[in-house]
């Protein structure tokens, strides 16, 4: 007997700043993130003017020099340890970042709440490119969600705030104006883009968005991840060192958590 079915998109996005490269080290960020990072120097401070003596005199400038240097030190380390953050910070800047992997995962849902008919995994794919050419990756998977019947839900959990502009600004950097206006968020409730981090359950007005975090969400239904999981942090460390493989297995286990995240908010909303 036929099944009413709704097709469903999972999405998610691992991100990098645009000009990350393999082999590129870590420990030397670019200008700009030295620049916008820089500490006020280390002032100089005056003799005090009670110090009379030229012996006097001459030990507390010994002892400023020592200090000076000290500060200098801690200054240019502190420095250093801003800089590689803000640097990472840029894979999550849509103006200085870019995708490198776009994960989509493609089910058919029973449309009825009471059917025992199983969710169909239709296809699942990692999308990285020629060489991390973003461009690429965009077209494969804009080719893949094009191809989608109408009515389709496009999935993923921080959508409206995190991937969907992300890539609708990415498209149109590489002048995918149709991907552009697809991406465009508009009203919730008469889009196509589903957010399961503004669907799940929340308590009280304002809840944190960290009770609602992916890990924490998977916590709560007592499915947590490995411990010392790969994380979105550890998707730039990974991508320099070459270690593609690490990448796509945390973007295909987002999918997993999604897929089980998606599936409770559709049975709850019937």
């Amino acid at each position: 007997m036929y099944t009413p079915v709704t097709r469903v998109v999972l999405l998610d996005i691992e991100t990098l700043p645009a000009d990350a490269i393999v082999g590129m080290s870590l420990d030397e960020p670019p200008e700009y993130a030295l620049q916008a990072t820089e500490p006020s120097p280390v002032e100089a401070r005056l003799v005090p003017k009670n110090y009379k003596s030229a012996d006097t005199i001459s030990a507390w400038q010994y002892k400023e020099r020592l200090r000076q240097n000290s500060a200098e030190k801690k200054r240019k380390k502190d420095w250093l340890v801003a800089a590689k953050k803000h640097y990472a910070k840029q894979s999550l800047n849509p103006s200085r970042g870019r995708i490198s992997h776009l994960g989509l995962g493609v089910y058919e849902f029973p449309t009825s709440s009471n059917s025992t008919a199983p969710i169909t995994e239709l296809e699942t794919h990692v999308l990285c490119g020629d060489c991390g050419d973003e461009k690429d990756i965009l077209k494969k998977g804009w080719e893949i969600m094009k191809a989608q019947p109408a009515g389709t839900n496009f999935v993923a959990h921080n959508g409206h705030a995190f991937d969907y502009p992300f890539i609708q600004l990415r498209a149109i950097k590489h002048g995918m104006m149709d991907m552009a206006r697809f991406f465009s968020v508009g009203k919730p409730w008469e889009s196509p883009l589903v957010d399961t981090m503004v669907k799940w359950p929340a308590t009280g007005f304002g809840a944190k968005r960290s009770g609602r975090s992916v890990d924490a969400i998977m916590e709560f239904l007592g499915d947590e991840r490995p411990e010392n999981p790969f994380t979105g942090a550890d998707v730039l460390p990974a991508y320099v060192a070459g270690s593609d493989r690490e990448i796509r297995m945390h973007c295909l286990d987002d999918l997993r958590c999604l897929l089980k995240i998606y599936t409770i908010i559709r049975a709850i909303e019937k």
